[in-house]
């Protein structure tokens, strides 16, 4: 895991950078001010008040800008063998890795990680912290051998994870789903209505295909086979995969290096 945050450690500051510009600081935590009653003594207000004979008693400071990040975030990584086939595993370690410190810089707020293919694999949960022996805990815990990509399933978890830890927390937090996987699956249309429902319930779903394949076989080049209903007959024609992928929110990723920029930019579209 040391490795993996070692060759990304000059991208992850670039990457925070960038998330602190996009994601807004929703909760107080900086006293500041100059108040009669307040949380903390301003020590410099103090001379000036003894010499006013004590009149000018605005010596108090309180929690009155928000300087705190409160997001949910969840990172769910595709562990199926069609990762390994695509040769997209040294890649999505490293933008987890990427993608986990910058988090942590930015102090965030609550960050999970899931594995997913066949099941669901809850490698770490919201309410502890991130460290080092987290991201060895993810390594050891992905193997890249579940032999289907159930994205179903694993938008269901996701949509409960998040319902979930709000009702505990009370807290109106936004929520960010960011999915690291080839971008395979099936069924687009159901997909496409989990993600409006989770939009509904303030989640973002933020597909990063990982696509390490060759030209010719990079995800952009897949074509899918549809029937359409053309009077009384079915009319077949080819389409590009990407024209019905199911995410509005979607970035396709060959180089690590590309990672803070393109992640910057489908924020920032959502945010606007």
């Amino acid at each position: 895991w040391l490795k993996y945050e070692q060759s990304v450690s000059n991208l992850s500051l670039e990457l925070t950078e960038q998330l602190r510009l996009i994601l807004e600081p929703t909760l107080a935590s900086k006293l500041k001010g100059d108040y009669k009653t307040g949380k903390r003594l301003n020590m410099r207000k103090i001379i000036p008040y003894i010499a006013s004979d004590f009149k000018k008693d605005k010596i108090w400071q309180r929690r009155t800008l928000p300087n705190k990040r409160n997001y949910n975030v969840l990172l769910s990584l595709d562990d199926s063998l069609s990762m390994s086939e695509s040769k997209s595993i040294s890649l999505a370690f490293q933008s987890l890795a990427l993608v986990s410190k910058s988090l942590n810089l930015l102090e965030i707020g609550n960050l999970a990680v899931i594995g997913f293919g066949d099941s669901i694999n809850k490698l770490h949960s919201f309410d502890s912290p991130f460290n080092e022996n987290s991201g060895a805990h993810l390594i050891s815990n992905l193997h890249f051998n579940q032999t289907k990509t159930n994205t179903k399933h694993l938008l269901e978890t996701a949509l409960d994870m998040f319902s979930s830890l709000n009702s505990i927390s009370n807290i109106d937090n936004w929520n960010l789903h960011i999915i690291l996987s080839d971008g395979i699956c099936d069924d687009h249309q159901t997909l496409r209505s989990i993600v409006r429902q989770s939009l509904e319930h303030k989640i973002m779903t933020l597909f990063v295909v990982l696509d390490k394949r060759s030209d010719k076989d990079s995800i952009l080049n897949i074509k899918s086979v549809q029937y359409e209903k053309v009077g009384d007959s079915f009319k077949m024609k080819v389409k590009s995969y990407m024209d019905s992928f199911p995410f509005d929110y979607y970035v396709v990723l060959n180089n690590i290096e590309h990672l803070p920029n393109v992640l910057g930019m489908a924020l920032k579209q959502w945010f606007e």
